[in-house]
């Protein structure tokens, strides 16, 4: 009898902690779909690597927070053989676009 109670004391216990597993499993799945909400979207009409025209069916991933297109999955290795310098270069690209843009906005107000 008091093996008995022993047990079921013990797994009654350990119930509390087996309820808490699936709401732990839940946050974790939210925190990831958040993650990749945030994912910063790719601006240029060129590739991340060779600067080249995208063309039609573009090589899209995610480093870092920043969506990635390239022409080809050779320009995606080359990409990832030095990834946080090539990222570099995609956010200098994007701010100058974004410059011009800005640029090109002013100008025709003016008019």
């Amino acid at each position: 009898m008091r093996q008995f109670l022993r047990t079921t004391s013990l797994a009654l216990l350990a119930m509390p902690a087996l309820l808490l597993i699936p709401a732990n499993v839940v946050s974790a799945a939210d925190e990831k779909s958040e993650k990749t909400e945030k994912v910063e979207a790719y601006t240029l009409k060129t590739c991340a690597v060779d600067e080249k025209a995208l063309g039609e069916k573009p090589v899209t991933f995610e480093y870092k927070g920043h969506e990635i297109k390239v022409c080809n999955e050779a320009c995606k290795e080359a990409f990832m053989k030095d990834a946080d310098k090539n990222l570099a270069k995609v956010e200098k690209a994007e701010k100058s676009e974004k410059k011009e843009e800005k640029h090109e906005h002013e100008h025709k107000d003016a008019k």
